[in-house]
C-alpha cells in the first residue's frame, strides 16, 4: 500500500483478492490450510509467507509462475524462486500486465537467467505425461 495507497492495492479477502471463478472448480478442497499462502502481501510470494516450506515439505523442486501483474508480483516470485534453488517455469501466456511493453520486457530479463519461458499448452502437455 506504500506505492499504490489503500484505493489501488488488493486487500485481503476483497473481490480482486479472490482467485479468479475460472480457476476455483481446479482449487484444492478438503486439504490443509498450510497447502496455502493465507497472508502474502508483498509481490514476493515467498517473502514472509511459508510457500517455501511448503514447496519443500512436499518435495517441489520446480515451480511454475502465473498470475498478475508479470512486471511485479510474477518476475519478482520467478527471481525470488529461482534464488532459493527452485527450477522456474514462466509461461509467456500465462501471465499479464498493464502494457505489452512490460509484459515483454519481464519475459526478457526472466528468460536471460531466471527462469524457462514456456507456454501454458506446453505445461499441460508436460503434466500429462507425468500423469
Amino acid at each position: 500500500m506504500k506505492w499504490w495507497g489503500a484505493e489501488d492495492s488488493i486487500s485481503r479477502f476483497s473481490p480482486a483478492w479472490r482467485l479468479m471463478s475460472e480457476l476455483e472448480p481446479h482449487a484444492p478442497r478438503n486439504k490443509p490450510t498450510t497447502l496455502r499462502i493465507e497472508n502474502k502481501n508483498r509481490y514476493d510470494a515467498f517473502l514472509n509467507t511459508d510457500l517455501e516450506k511448503i514447496l519443500h515439505d512436499h518435495n517441489v523442486d520446480s515451480v511454475v509462475i502465473t498470475g498478475t501483474m508479470t512486471n511485479l508480483c510474477c518476475e519478482t516470485t520467478a527471481r525470488s524462486a529461482f534464488s532459493r534453488d527452485f527450477y522456474v517455469y514462466f509461461p509467456t501466456d500465462g501471465n499479464a500486465t498493464c502494457s505489452r511493453q512490460m509484459h515483454d520486457a519481464s519475459i526478457l530479463n526472466l528468460r536471460y537467467g531466471f527462469a524457462q519461458t514456456t507456454t501454458l499448452d506446453e505445461i499441460h502437455k508436460a503434466l500429462n505425461l507425468l500423469t
